[in-house]
């Protein structure tokens, strides 16, 4: 007789999935809140690089 696999085993994966997705919205949200609470020099910093980073895409 085939030996039947045990129920945790199959959801496994959707578990570590599920527990990723809501490790992801906690550093989100962890993200978030640090931006707030910076220095709006900070977010002139963050825009500066992301126009450095577009113009080279640009170049590619």
């Amino acid at each position: 007789m085939a030996k039947l696999p045990k129920i945790n085993e199959r959801f496994t994966g959707a578990i570590q999935a599920t527990d990723q997705a809501q490790r992801i919205a906690e550093l989100q949200a962890e993200v978030e809140r640090l931006r707030a609470t910076q220095s709006p020099e900070l977010e002139q910093q963050i825009e500066e690089l992301r126009k450095e980073l577009l113009a080279e895409e640009g170049e590619l």
